[in-house]
């Protein structure tokens, strides 16, 4: 019995998409992560180039099989072009430094957060929407997001130079990985923890990283603190770059229990809501550029 040979990663791939592109009028075929990704980028490329796009959600690995995720959309580097490009999250990779050559001068658009996540998560836009939602079923805001989440930064802060260090570092064997300190986001929320915005989650949250084991040198945290100042990245905007998964579904968990007993879907009507707004922090500012510099 014989058994065809699976095909293996090919620059045919590549060229059918751009083939695709011209032949169906689309403005470009983009290659994402996974399918979850698709609505926020779509509605950013919305905002840069109106008009019809091609997502990619999975494609041939080198091995034949259908595959997801962001190995998979960097095989394609080196046949991107401005009809068929990527797109990703940047996880730790911008902070770190550890980009190659992964920017819109490659035909790459990123995150320049954690994920896509975190920019459904940025403060002040979050507050506006979530006081905007309950406004309009009669109620006024009795948390205030952007206190929570600038206290969750600075709670945060020593904890993700942690990590940086980990990333940068050969810290092989350490005995806390970056997930451990992710992970510590994980609570399971009770609903009287989010009085006086949060302060006993917040407690929580403490109490689970003070038991990891987190010391760094002290040089290489000044070079860690001196490096994130270069790029933006401070005490109260750290959030942005913690894993995004994490912070959405601690964020979800919250505003849930706030929106409980009223008609809000804390999720589409407030923390999905605004993907196609325009930016207003850098993070996002930095993304639609890109796109703007592969489209246009």
């Amino acid at each position: 019995m014989s058994t065809k040979a699976r095909p293996s990663f090919s620059p045919i791939y590549p060229v059918s998409y751009t083939h695709l592109t011209l032949a169906k009028g689309y403005v470009a075929s983009v290659h994402l992560e996974n399918k979850e990704d698709k609505e926020f980028w779509i509605k950013r490329l919305q905002r840069v180039h109106p008009g019809n796009y091609y997502i990619i959600s999975q494609s041939r690995s080198k091995n034949g099989n259908l595959t997801s995720g962001c190995e998979q959309c960097l095989n394609y580097r080196g046949y991107l072009s401005k009809r068929f490009f990527i797109a990703i999250d940047s996880d730790l990779r911008y902070v770190s430094g550890n980009l190659e050559g992964i920017n819109a001068k490659n035909f790459i658009a990123q995150t320049y957060t954690y994920s896509w996540e975190n920019h459904c998560c940025e403060a002040v836009g979050l507050q506006q929407r979530f006081e905007q939602a309950l406004r309009s079923v009669g109620k006024e805001p009795e948390f205030d997001l952007v206190v929570f989440l600038k206290d969750l930064s600075i709670l945060l802060y020593d904890a993700f130079l942690y990590a940086y260090y980990l990333k940068t570092s050969n810290t092989n064997g350490a005995s806390v990985g970056i997930r451990d300190i992710f992970n510590c986001l994980s609570v399971q929320i009770r609903g009287k923890w989010l009085t006086n915005n949060g302060e006993c989650l917040l407690n929580e949250i403490r109490n689970k990283l003070s038991n990891l084991s987190l010391s760094i040198p002290i040089d290489e945290y000044k070079k860690a603190v001196a490096h994130l100042e270069t790029l933006g990245i401070t005490k109260e905007n750290v959030y942005l770059h913690v894993r995004g998964h994490n912070l959405f579904d601690l964020v979800q968990h919250i505003g849930k229990i706030l929106c409980h007993n009223t008609p809000i879907r804390f999720t589409s009507d407030v923390l999905m809501k605004g993907l196609d707004k325009a930016p207003t922090y850098w993070q996002l500012q930095y993304l639609e550029d890109d796109l703007r510099s592969i489209l246009l």
